[in-house]
């Protein structure tokens, strides 16, 4: 089973010696999740900030295999977990990145030179709420801010500068991550304004800035050309490290953080799921907690499945006997499928869905039956159109789909 870790000071030593600042983001619960198989003594952790996972400890291939949906680069702390790694994504790429070192002493006139140094029609600006804004709505400058949960989470922890021609963002850096004594920089420029030296002048603004607050500006290298902008702006290269590049959609956490868990996984939340799926569909409140307390009680295998973003419930379903149609001999069911809408199009149904089938398939119980008036949704999620079923009191037929 899988848990977001709170208590993160219990993994505090699993972590000792890594310098990623990003693991210490996770650890001082600045940005980032921890994530563990057992929550009271955790031996394995892996700790996610942006699209990186790290993990340490003993190595756990249930917590490998549970890592972030969609594109992710995995760190393994040894070589173990480097070979279950391997093991667990065959397909994963290896490559190697490059660490700089974490006590750089700045020469701060050479960067104030850096920054002035700016092509004629170039401006830098820092990223305020304005441009906060606008960096979401192209992919080229999302990566900016995007790892940040909001746009006030920004404004408390964010630092970034902007390389701005005609209005136009066209390059900048910006904080990747934040901890509470520093960032780690992200910087980019448009293929077509690439050198001209405004990768550097943002840089070196931004490096000024987090120098003026008492932040360290911490930098890890994607490739050998960041290595050398690193050393033109002061920094020393450390050494080289293996990580593993994995895209799929195939995990309980997705790439915001929101866990996919069973009820009997979180029994504590029996109450706060019956009334939220009460509020969704108007279903007594009663008649979820029966259901749910005959599958936490072990008189029933069909269970009850839910997304948490944090400590709220953004996402659920259910299986029971019948969803209220005339096909009673198709069963079981899933049934009261919800995303919230602010958590919508992040894949948050197919990973329940996903996650429901491979319980219930586990317990030996195939195919799965779902009535829906949806086309093309859940085909997507590998179920098939079967028959159009009655439901009760409803003038029209619907849908009925197979999982098998």
């Amino acid at each position: 089973m899988i848990y977001e870790l709170k208590e993160t000071e219990k993994v505090q030593k699993l972590f000792e010696g890594w310098e990623e600042t990003l693991i210490r983001s996770c650890l001082q619960k600045v940005m980032g999740w921890i994530f563990v198989t057992d929550p009271d003594a955790p031996s394995s952790a892996m700790a996610y900030a942006g699209c990186f996972a790290f993990f340490a400890g003993e190595p756990d291939e249930e917590l490998v295999r549970a890592k972030p949906d969609g594109f992710v680069i995995l760190t393994p702390g040894n070589e173990d977990w480097a070979r279950l790694i391997e093991a667990c994504f065959p397909e994963a790429k290896r490559e190697i990145r490059y660490a700089i070192r974490k006590d750089t002493r700045f020469d701060v006139p050479r960067l104030r030179q850096m920054a002035a140094a700016l092509p004629e029609g170039y401006t830098l600006k820092e990223i305020d709420e304005d441009l906060y804004d606008r960096c979401l709505t192209d992919p080229f400058t999302a990566d900016f801010v995007s790892s940040f949960e909001s746009r006030d989470h920004w404004l408390k922890w964010g630092r970034g500068v902007a390389v701005l021609k005609n209005g136009r963002i066209v390059s900048g850096a910006s904080s990747y991550t934040r901890y509470r004594e520093g960032i780690e920089i992200e910087v980019d420029t448009r293929e077509e304004e690439r050198q001209k030296g405004l990768a550097t002048a943002a840089c070196a603004a931004l490096i000024l800035r987090c120098l003026r607050e008492g932040l360290y500006p911490s930098w890890d290298a994607q490739n050998r050309i960041s290595v050398r902008l690193a050393e033109k702006l002061g920094y020393e290269f450390s050494h080289e490290y293996p990580v593993y590049v994995v895209a799929d959609a195939n995990s309980r956490i997705d790439h915001s953080g929101c866990l996919c868990v069973t009820l009997r996984e979180h029994p504590e939340l029996l109450d706060r799921a019956a009334e939220w799926f009460h509020s969704k569909w108007g279903v007594p409140k009663e008649a979820y907690e029966e259901c749910m307390q005959d599958y936490l009680a072990g008189r029933t295998e069909y269970g009850w499945y839910l997304c948490l973003d944090r400590e709220r419930i953004v996402g659920g379903l259910g299986v029971i006997e019948n969803d209220f149609h005339d096909r009673k001999d198709l069963t079981p069911n899933v049934c009261a499928v919800y995303t919230e809408e602010d958590h919508r199009c992040r894949g948050i149904a197919g990973r329940l869905l996903r996650l429901a089938v491979e319980d219930l398939r586990h317990k030996g119980i195939s195919p799965v039956y779902l009535l829906t008036d949806h086309t093309g949704f859940y085909e997507r999620y590998g179920w098939e159109f079967l028959c159009m079923a009655q439901g009760d009191g409803e003038p029209e037929m619907a849908r009925m789909y197979i999982h098998r």
